[in-house]
């Protein structure tokens, strides 16, 4: 029905925005898809804290024909999975393998349940201090105690199969979700990700009856216990369909802390002294008929990426 283009440059908020909204023609199917997207609920709107490095919220209502769609394409992740397996020669015998198929099909189940039920309910957030890395998500799952089970079943058929020792089940819980936690090994591994996360990527994952949380990071339980108390217990707050945040201060100190190039350190230099005015975000909210896509710069951010520039050119000898 209209598509509608605008820019603003914002000086009390001290920012630059670009917006672009679409709205459909009233009682057309695209109006009625766009319908299911308004007054939306979330249940991990407070996963993503302030202080976070990096933010990304996920609503969505999806129609019928999507759900369809998308089952499909589950069907053939399904069977190319099960071929996998079958064709896997380190698997030691058939035994093994109807194991692994079994504790897949279990996980694959749950994935599908779930979007049989439409709804698409996902946050994720990135904390970043100095050189220690954190991540944290969680995620609405319809009967994700079956994927609990295919996953202590495929622990359990590495552990007496291979002789992997680096998986820990049930660990802990909080709040009705169950800590289970793998310790993965690095040796061989990129530089860069050895730099970030240590000689072992630490891996938590929590899972209730109806979500799941995964942490990567030393302190995960600590951290998936923290989302569940900042989310709520079992209250859905209402929520825009997409709502992504990056503070490009911690993002470009924890680069150059963990890389050797003068470039990032210049940008990082000038990122800090933005007085947290250092934020770039993306929204997609819904309107009548319709949706808006929403990206703001900060000023902060603008400044920096000029002044770097100049100092990069500077020291090359100018432009």
């Amino acid at each position: 029905d209209s598509i509608t283009i605008g820019l603003a440059i914002d000086a009390k908020e001290q920012n630059i925005a670009a917006e672009f909204a679409m709205t459909a023609k009233d009682g057309t199917d695209l109006a009625k898809t766009m319908a299911l997207n308004n007054n939306l609920k979330s249940m991990f709107g407070g996963l993503v804290g302030q202080q976070a490095a990096m933010g990304l919220s996920v609503v969505s209502k999806m129609a019928a024909e999507d759900i369809e769609e998308l089952m499909g394409s589950m069907k053939g992740m399904r069977e190319q999975a099960m071929a996998m397996i079958d064709n896997a020669g380190e698997l030691p015998d058939q035994a093994t393998r109807d194991d692994m198929k079994s504790a897949v099909g279990m996980i694959m189940d749950s994935l599908e349940a779930t979007l049989k039920g439409g709804t698409l309910d996902i946050s994720t957030a990135i904390n970043l201090d100095d050189d220690e890395f954190e991540m944290v998500a969680g995620g609405l799952l319809t009967d994700a105690t079956k994927l609990e089970s295919g996953v202590k079943k495929i622990v359990e058929t590495a552990k007496t199969k291979f002789g992997f020792d680096g998986a820990k089940l049930n660990v802990g819980s909080f709040q009705g979700v169950n800590f289970h936690t793998v310790s993965v090994p690095l040796n061989g591994a990129d530089e860069n990700v050895q730099n970030i996360f240590g000689d072992n990527l630490e891996v938590t994952l929590g899972i209730g009856k109806d979500r799941m949380y995964v942490a990567l990071g030393e302190e995960g339980i600590k951290a998936i216990k923290k989302a569940i108390e900042s989310a709520g217990s079992s209250k859905a707050e209402t929520a825009i369909p997409m709502n992504m945040s990056l503070a490009l201060a911690p993002i470009l100190k924890f680069a150059a802390n963990t890389s050797e190039d003068p470039n990032v350190q210049r940008i990082a230099d000038a990122l800090a002294q933005t007085n947290g005015k250092d934020h770039v975000r993306i929204t997609n909210r819904s309107v009548t008929r319709g949706s808006v896509f929403r990206l703001e710069i900060e000023q902060g951010v603008i400044k920096a990426i000029g002044g770097a520039a100049a100092s990069m050119g500077a020291a090359r000898g100018g432009f």
